[in-house]
């Protein structure tokens, strides 16, 4: 991307994020969950969640009706895969709060 990050949007901020958090995970192999994932096709929806689980604010309640619209959306596999992310991520929280 030429645009200086300033310049991007909310949801092309997401991207970027979400692009850099796959390549990590690829490089550590960490996850599966963001080899058919492509960032540019998560939604507002997705960068709103994932907004609220990064600052602690995501309810349980939320993160369902969320993960329940997504698995009813056929023909976004990677929103799929970002349900699937999120919701690894918030065990291995709970893993380690329970420490």
């Amino acid at each position: 991307m030429t645009e200086s990050i300033e310049q991007l949007t909310s949801l092309e901020k997401f991207h970027v994020e979400v692009s850099e958090l796959k390549r990590k995970e690829e490089e550590e192999g960490k996850t599966v969950h963001f080899q058919s994932l492509s960032p540019e096709k998560l939604t507002e929806l997705d960068a709103a969640i994932y907004n609220k689980f990064k600052d602690g604010t995501l309810t349980f309640k939320e993160f369902s009706k969320y993960r329940n619209l997504v698995s009813e959306e056929k023909d976004n596999e990677s929103s799929r895969h970002f349900v699937a992310y999120l919701a690894n991520q918030g065990l291995y929280w709970l893993d380690k709060m329970s420490r």
